[in-house]
């Protein structure tokens, strides 16, 4: 089963060309077989850069100043074969890292503190029981390792909080909300989050299509996090400030929403919220601020259209083989229609590119994409 990708970048732009100059080397020689081989990388609040490289044996952890350039590094043996993976990472008020494993099924999970001036490390074992609870995500935010769950037919999430070796939990009950399905029938976030998995977004990278087209997304911002949940409806957005764990709730309803054929999906970047809606005859993508809740610029396109607002050709391409045209936005809006739609925001140095697409599985020899640029 292979997957199907349809692609359109939206909004005016002057794409600059993009080079990759290596400022830095660092030989690494990881041992063992491939399978126990696991990398991360984390920048602190001083903005130095720390990896992270672990095989069978070793963890090998390399420091970098906020000019990349190589300054530190230790190497530890790898904890006991309880811990499979490396999970996440925090820091302390010095900025050293701390590093957390976990097991397959995070019963257990190990802090490895590591400290630079001393060349030392301590560990810290923390063990769990879970019952009929189901891990969403693992994150890091403002020097602290967060593991969030969500508790089987009861509505609530809850957060395993790690800040300098020190844990403590909180739980947040979500009974008194509705949740809305893509079809537009009402759900428990129980319900829901079983059925469409919770995506987590980060954007500081640009994030492809198959990553974004989910209808239930997570996103951090400065220490809020932010859930996104489409139906062809609305986009309900969840705010959950991550000091004092209070929530607040927004809707915003997609233009000309009434029928459930409707597609939608949206995409939160910097407080700005984009939304997606495609049927089989038209496009309309709108980009609305959730401070103000003031719709900042909207486009709408249908078969008839060229869709003005690209600028590049429709395109489609398998795997990697060689990228092909479709001939007009008919064809595109037809693809979109038997796909499962998104979009992507990113920042470039001159402008906002929104990509706009869809992704569907197919019995194919490769990956399919399709779309244009404006």
């Amino acid at each position: 089963m292979k997957k199907l990708y349809f692609t359109l970048f939206l909004f005016p732009i002057c794409l600059l060309g993009f080079g990759q100059t290596i400022l830095n080397s660092h030989s690494i020689n990881l041992k063992n077989s491939r399978d126990n081989h696991q990398i991360l990388n984390a920048v602190n609040s001083q903005n130095q850069v720390f990896l992270f490289a672990t095989d069978k044996q070793n963890t090998t952890i390399l420091k970098y100043n906020n000019y990349l350039f190589f300054t530190d590094s230790i190497k530890t043996e790898r904890p006991n074969k309880d811990f499979d993976f490396m999970s996440g990472y925090a820091f302390d008020k010095k900025g050293n890292p701390i590093l957390y494993w976990a097991s397959e099924d995070f019963k257990k999970v190990l802090s490895v503190w590591y400290d630079f001036e001393s060349n030392s490390n301590k560990t810290n074992e923390f063990n769990f029981y879970f019952k009929n609870e189901i891990i969403l995500k693992t994150f890091t935010q403002k020097d602290n390792f967060y593991i969030l769950s969500l508790l089987e037919d009861q509505n609530k999430l809850k957060f395993y909080i790690f800040s300098e070796g020190i844990f403590s939990e909180k739980l947040i009950d979500l009974s008194g909300y509705k949740f809305i399905t893509e079809k537009g029938k009402q759900q428990s976030v129980d319900q829901l989050l079983r059925v469409n998995k919770l995506t987590q977004i980060d954007t500081k990278f640009l994030n492809p299509l198959f990553e974004s087209v989910g209808n239930s997304k997570l996103y951090l911002e400065q220490n809020n996090l932010f859930l996104t949940f489409d139906s062809f409806l609305q986009t309900q957005l969840l705010k959950i400030n991550l000091d004092d764990f209070s929530i607040s709730e927004q809707i915003f309803q997609h233009e000309n929403s009434e029928k459930s054929t409707v597609k939608s999906n949206s995409y939160l970047y910097k407080n700005i919220l984009y939304q997606l809606k495609t049927t089989k005859e038209e496009l309309a993508i709108s980009a609305t601020n959730i401070k103000t809740e003031e719709i900042l610029n909207k486009y709408n396109a249908s078969i008839k259209d060229s869709i003005s607002f690209r600028n590049s050709p429709f395109i489609s391409q398998t795997g990697n083989q060689k990228v092909k045209f479709l001939k007009n936005s008919k064809k595109f809006l037809q693809r979109l229609n038997s796909s499962q739609i998104g979009l992507s925001v990113y920042e470039t140095p001159s402008a906002i590119m929104v990509t706009v697409g869809g992704v569907r599985n197919v019995n194919s020899t490769g990956d399919i994409i399709l779309g244009i640029t404006a």
